[in-house]
Parts: C-alpha cells; structure tokens; sequence
C-alpha cells in the first residue's frame, strides 16, 4: 500500500523484479500496470500472499506525485 496524491492525475506504471506487474498487481493497477493517482488516498499496488524478495520500481509521467509509505512491526 502506499499513500498518493497528485493536484493534476499522474499515471504511475508498476514493475516487479524488471517486468511490468501481472498477477500480482494490487486492485488499484490496471492490466497494463498502470495506476492513475490523484486523490489523496491509499492506493493497493501490490496483492501477493506469498512473501518473497522482490524489486519495486514505480516510474511517474513525469507529473508531480506526494507519496507516503508506512512500515510498522
């Protein structure tokens, strides 16, 4: 999950250890994982129930985006 906003939408594309997301894409991706920000909400990225070493890389459009991550534990 991460907390994101943008004052104009930002599309966001989602790649997993290189490669656009798939099946692991979060309800907030399209099939094209892609995500379009501009509410300022929690956005689900990334669904696995299988915990593993993985690479996140999010690239933006270029269109500024606030993004908040939170860890806890």
């Amino acid at each position: 999950y991460l907390v994101m906003s943008a004052q104009n939408e930002a599309t966001l594309r989602i790649y997993i250890d290189g490669k656009v997301v798939g099946t692991m894409r979060g309800s907030d991706v399209a099939e094209d994982g892609t995500v379009r920000v501009s509410d300022h909400r929690l956005y689900k990225i990334i669904e696995d129930d299988e915990y593993a070493e993985h690479t996140l890389e999010i690239r933006v459009d270029g269109t500024p985006v606030e993004v908040y991550a939170f860890t806890f534990g």
